[in-house]
């Protein structure tokens, strides 16, 4: 007899029963396998946009800390940026994870990925949670050779992705989701979940950080990003109508619509929202990525731009604001630029001839036509023709040198996808 055994014959005995009573093995089996849900607290039933707010407040409330990532290959250089934030060595392990496999490491020429568990050596680690919950700000990992467990616990410092998708506002919608994915005896042996960085306390409540697992956790949010905009300053009046002007200052910049959980009411002070259905669009429109909310963007922008210059030096946001101000406007209408289809960059937005009325942008090897809704239908790229070009030349000319716009998920096919 084992020692297991021995244990629960004790429980047994105490009980009165023997583990063979009809009644008993029905209300097990009963259980297993109708799934019943506790009680759902009403806080985390919320629409998507609220839901992925309270997430990130309390995934702040539990000391972690959080970030939006646009696309799943923007992540290595999200890692990369966050090490060298907190003065890490560039290094991480990781599962199998095929969504991690599938991230282009090798653009992070400093970062070194290793794969696999961990011995406890390792200072930081990168897994891919299966999906979190927005009411208490906690993390669904599942153990195996794509996340193991040990990447939970033994680094210092844990780095989470999860997909905005994934974030469901209750833990019984997770349990639904897994059993749904993995099926009637195939679950995962370990379910872990992961509320902040590892803590405990001392009598005197002493609360100390990685006391048995990471001293911090870092969740990013990859997702759709939603775009908006303004043009240095107020352009409505107070009834919410606009205005004769529809710019202040030469400073036109596209923001993200959530930034540090701030809040503001639209169209109210200080500043007129724009809102673009993605980021070719505000380009074309000629914004420029902010400095405050995108900086990555930005400055992977003004490098782009520079490059195009053959500068050594990358351009004031200023400097770049002068240029394009010349370029995006004909009078006080929008100015637009012949230019042959075949010298544009992916991303650039354009009218055809014979189509005045209608605007495409060139993705690939297809145009797709520009709704508000999103794109349309690719076909095919003409050759040999002039085209009116919306987007100013010297944004076309960052795009060429290899700066990266953030398609909305139509111009994929997929909803909720970016090429």
């Amino acid at each position: 007899m084992t020692s297991r055994d021995t244990i629960l014959a004790s429980i047994r005995r105490s009980l009165g029963v023997s583990g063979r009573e009809a009644p008993r093995r029905k209300a097990v089996a009963d259980r297993l396998r109708e799934h019943p849900e506790g009680v759902v607290p009403a806080r985390g039933k919320l629409a998507p946009k609220s839901r992925a707010e309270l997430f990130r407040k309390m995934v702040e409330a539990a000391a972690g800390s959080i970030e939006e990532v646009p696309r799943a290959a923007d992540v290595p250089g999200a890692v990369a940026a966050f090490l060298r934030a907190h003065n890490l060595p560039m290094a991480v392990r990781r599962g199998e994870d095929p969504r991690l496999a599938a991230m282009p490491w090798q653009r992070e020429r400093t970062l070194e990925v290793k794969q696999g568990a961990s011995d406890g050596n390792d200072l930081a680690a990168v897994s891919h949670a299966f999906g979190a919950v927005a009411e208490s700000g906690t993390l669904m990992l599942t153990s195996g050779k794509d996340n193991p467990t040990t990447l939970n616990f033994l680094p210092d410092t844990h780095i989470v992705v999860v997909d905005a998708d994934d974030v469901a506002g209750d833990y019984e919608t997770l349990w639904r989701k897994l059993r749904e994915r993995f099926g009637a005896g195939a679950m995962p042996r370990t379910v872990n979940w992961i509320t902040g960085p590892s803590r405990s306390a001392d009598i005197e409540q002493t609360l100390i950080l990685g006391a048995h697992g990471p001293r911090r956790l870092h969740v990013m949010v990859v997702g759709e990003t939603e775009f908006m905009g303004n043009r240095g300053g107020r352009l409505h009046r107070d009834d919410r109508t606009l205005g004769a002007r529809r710019w202040v200052s030469r400073q036109w910049i596209c923001c993200v619509t959530r930034f540090k959980g701030r809040h503001r009411a639209v169209w109210g002070n200080g500043y007129t929202e724009l809102f673009f259905l993605d980021e070719p669009t505000a380009l074309a429109a000629g914004h420029r990525p902010c400095f405050e909310c995108r900086r990555r963007d930005a400055v992977a922008f003004a490098a782009s731009w520079a490059a195009a210059r053959q500068q050594s030096v990358a351009p004031r946001a200023a400097e770049m604001d002068r240029v394009l101000h010349a370029e995006r406007l004909d009078g006080r209408g929008k100015r637009r630029h012949s230019l042959p289809i075949d010298d544009l960059p992916d991303a650039a937005m354009l009218a055809l001839p014979g189509e005045p009325n209608s605007v495409f942008a060139l993705h690939g090897e297809s145009l797709r036509r520009w709704r508000p809704e999103g794109y349309g239908d690719p076909r095919p790229r003409p050759r040999g023709i002039l085209v009116d070009v919306l987007t100013p030349p010297s944004i076309l000319a960052a795009l060429a040198q290899g700066y990266r716009p953030q398609w909305h998920p139509s111009a994929a096919g997929l909803s909720g996808r970016r090429p």
